[in-house]
């Protein structure tokens, strides 16, 4: 399996990138790639290296939600503030899972699916950062990873 590099655009100018390390092994590197001087450089590491994981943007603060760090799939979650240059690990989700479809919806992060080592998920979790706490959502139909998710408002 390859590795895979979860792009966080968005908000910032300056783009971080959790990723791998090469030959498929997972390390802790975050680096960041500044479009005004066209370079890429490190920032502070997770804690924990993390393939697949899931990532959106709340408040200016990227998540880093599950992911699998080689040996198990992860529930745990971390923050990272890009002003401070500052990883912090938060209240872990209720399910393990990589590959999952993460956004952030009116200040909140919603994961959904995703794989959690035996199956597919739909199961789907927000995270409420100023409670710092998890709560189920409704369940999707279909349980999947590996599928994109996107935010529309106009219905």
């Amino acid at each position: 399996m390859a590795c895979l590099f979860c792009e966080m655009l968005a908000h910032f100018p300056v783009r971080p990138l959790l990723g791998c390390g090469a030959n498929n092994c997972v390390n802790c590197q975050v680096t960041r790639f500044d479009p005004r001087e066209g370079r890429w450089m490190e920032v502070t590491p997770l804690s924990i290296g993390r393939s697949g994981a899931g990532v959106a943007v709340v408040d200016d603060i990227i998540y880093a939600c599950g992911g699998f760090d080689g040996g198990q799939h992860l529930s745990s979650v971390e923050c990272y503030d890009p002003k401070m240059d500052m990883w912090t690990s938060v209240v872990s989700m209720k399910n393990a899972r990589c590959y999952s479809c993460t956004v952030a919806l009116d200040k909140k992060v919603y994961c959904a699916a995703g794989y959690d080592g035996a199956r597919l998920l739909n199961c789907v979790e927000k995270f409420d950062n100023l409670a710092n706490k998890w709560t189920s959502e409704h369940s999707m139909t279909t349980p999947r990873c590996d599928a994109g998710a996107c935010i529309y408002q106009h219905f």
